[in-house]
């Protein structure tokens, strides 16, 4: 049984992952950046913060989902990237720093349950 009790917040971190998968982008990295795009579209977040650091081939998962958030017209002014982080630990510590410095306090992380296995 999934409950979902999301209440507003300031901002919502989202995690990244592998950008590609065959060439094409990861359907994990797309539904992750979903689920972030649907509580800011809803009003349940301000700020949107993408983050991840570079994969192996090269791409930056921060910079990818950003491509696809602007796509589904997330403004860019309510886009902050975290592009250096190089595991979920350095995800949660970078990507809050950047919600400091933007005075961004109440904090949703999305992710899938494929991180934790």
């Amino acid at each position: 049984m999934y409950y979902d009790d999301t209440v507003s917040s300031d901002v919502i971190i989202v995690l990244g992952c592998q950008s590609y998968m065959d060439e094409k982008i990861s359907p994990y990295i797309i539904s992750r950046l979903s689920q972030g795009v649907k509580l800011y579209k809803n009003g349940l977040v301000k700020k949107i913060i993408l983050s991840g650091g570079n994969d192996s081939d090269g791409s930056n998962e921060a910079d990818t989902m950003k491509i696809i958030a602007l796509s589904q017209s997330v403004p860019v002014t309510d886009i902050l990237l975290e592009n250096k982080s190089t595991n979920i630990y350095e995800n949660l510590i970078f990507s809050s720093n950047v919600a400091i410095r933007n005075n961004l306090r109440t904090i949703i992380i999305t992710t899938d349950i494929l991180s934790f296995t």
